[in-house]
């Protein structure tokens, strides 16, 4: 699977963030998959927002053989991004859980992930709206 390039920038008009939209897992090992969605805060999304350590140990057998990455489905490609031990544990336990019966997603803003990394222009940019982001958001996931 080809690493994950963000199709686009984000919208600074429309005060834009990315979203990942995390999909079901039937286990703790399952892959993580996800989509990115793309939101104006001026339209008030409906999101959590998790806040974490970067770095840390995970001392969880449940994780002992779970991968460190994250699985991003989009119309035109399939790609993945490396993520923390913290991260890793924490969306696998925030995931919903797979039912026939429900059609459940979780909608959360993660900075690792949700902000190129790359692009020190957005990653400034966003860090200065990170308050606003958790203020907004529905929950904040510490």
């Amino acid at each position: 699977m080809a690493p994950y390039s963000y199709t686009r920038p984000l919208d600074r008009a429309k005060n834009e963030i990315r979203l990942l939209r995390i999909l079901p897992g039937s286990s703790m090992t399952d892959d993580l998959q996800c989509k990115i969605d793309y939101a104006s805060l001026h339209e008030h999304p409906v999101f959590s927002a998790l806040s974490y350590t970067w770095n840390g140990k995970v001392n969880d057998p449940a994780l002992a053989h779970a991968p460190t990455v994250l699985h991003i489905n989009s119309n035109s490609n399939n790609a993945s991004i490396e993520i923390t031990a913290n991260l890793n544990a924490a969306l696998r336990y925030l995931r919903p859980k797979y039912s026939p019966y429900l059609d459940e997603e979780l909608y959360l803003w993660v900075d690792a992930v949700c902000i190129n990394q790359e692009d020190n222009t957005e990653k400034a940019w966003q860090v200065a709206q990170m308050q606003r982001v958790y203020s907004q958001a529905s929950r904040v996931i510490v």
